[in-house]
Formats: C-alpha cells, structure tokens, sequence
C-alpha cells in the first residue's frame, strides 16, 4: 500500500538514516545547556570540591564553580555557578557572609576545632562538666564583648595556609612545626 508514494515504512525516516546506526538505535543528543546559579546544602563530610565534583557528573557538565570554600567539616549553603554563569562568580566572591555556630566552651584540640584530639581545657579527660562549671550566659556575654572588633588571629596548624609553600594541614599530618 503506498500513501504519497510512500510505503507505511517509509513514512518516519530510520535511525540508520540520521545517525548510521541500525533501525531500532534511536539518535543521541545532548542535554540541554545548563547556565545558572544552582544552591547546594552542603552537608558536614565532603569539601566543596567534591560537591562540584558530584555536581559535574549528576548534570554532565564540566564548567561549574562554587562561590567560597566551606570546610569539610561544616554543613551549610554552598552556591554553584554553572554553565555561562561562571563569568559571574567574581560578582559573588567578594560579598559579605554570615556564620552560625555551635561553640563548645572549655575545650582545647591540637587542630582548634572539633575535629581534632582533646589537648587541654575543663573537659579534657572527656567527662562532663558540673553544671556549676559551666559559664553562664552573664559571663558568656561579657567575654564575647572582649571578641568584638578585629583583632589578629593565629591560623590553626590544621589549615589551608601555606607554610614554606606547604599547606598547614599537610605539615601537620607529618607532625612538622
């Protein structure tokens, strides 16, 4: 039966046809262009060059950024730049951000965060402390007025600081000064 002068086979043109393939291998086409600001909840883990890592591969794309560095151990909004959107990330960089905090008092560790070995303080053997050894909130306010204003901050040996054109974190992993 012919319509058109066409047979029915002939009405949709075949795969092989676009693409060299067989008649049942369908055409390969790429995803759509991706460009844009993309919000991740970075959780506590990974670093923010493993979320654009992942990023990456979930959107098969190569050209993504992220706006600031979270540390592997905090949790929190990690912007993305993707795409074309790159070109913007210097608009970004720059602008003022905001931290929240959970501050444990009394505690000293060799990295100066939570993550390191407990070195000194009022819990230092892990027990826990009295309820009348904890400061109160009079106290805590009166000392947090001490931290106001800017005042110069010795880099914790667990950073990204370079030391001799070594990274901190490196040198203290091999235990150098």
């Amino acid at each position: 039966m012919r319509i058109h002068g066409r047979t029915p086979d002939d009405r949709h043109p075949r795969a092989s046809d676009q693409t060299g393939c067989g008649r049942h291998h369908s055409t390969v086409t790429e995803p759509p262009a991706l460009d844009g600001l993309l919000v991740v909840d970075k959780p506590a883990g990974p670093t923010s060059h493993d979320i654009v890592a992942i990023a990456r591969r979930a959107l098969r794309i190569r050209k993504i950024g992220h706006l600031g560095t979270l540390d592997p151990m905090a949790s929190g909004v990690l912007p993305l730049v993707v795409g074309r959107a790159t070109r913007l990330a210097t608009l970004f960089t720059g602008a003022r951000k905001q931290y929240e905090a959970v501050i444990r008092l009394g505690l000293v560790t060799d990295s100066y965060d939570i993550t390191g070995s407990v070195v000194g303080g009022s819990d230092a053997d892990g027990a826990t402390l009295p309820r009348t050894a904890r400061p109160t909130d009079d106290e805590i306010r009166r000392t947090a007025i001490g931290f106001t204003g800017s005042h110069p901050q010795r880099p914790p040996p667990v950073s990204a600081k370079k030391v001799g054109g070594v990274r901190a974190y490196k040198l203290a992993r091999r235990n150098a000064p």
